[in-house]
């Protein structure tokens, strides 16, 4: 069951990245570097916009626009996975 931040990336993971990107471990990369740490245990509707606006100015601090900018592209594209799948609401 898909409960956590961390079970829906693996849940897009396996049925979207990989069956669609040539490349599907660098979104996993950016995942695992920029994402989890503070998402990963969360429930899914415990997530706000808030949240993703913190890492992403983190990032952004960090002087890596670039790859802020593709964390954002990530979490958008896992959120509304899971709103396709109608997991937001576990």
């Amino acid at each position: 069951m898909i409960r956590t931040v961390d079970d829906l990336f693996d849940d897009f993971y396996k049925n979207d990245l990989k069956k669609c990107l040539k490349h599907p471990d660098i979104p996993l990369r950016l995942y695992r570097k920029e994402l989890k740490k503070h998402l990963g245990a969360l429930a899914i509707k415990d997530v706000s916009p808030h949240d993703i606006r913190e890492i992403i100015q983190t990032v952004m601090d960090s002087g890596r626009s670039s790859t802020a900018n593709q964390a954002l592209i990530y979490a958008k594209q896992l959120f509304c996975h899971a709103g396709e799948t109608e997991l937001n609401y576990l």
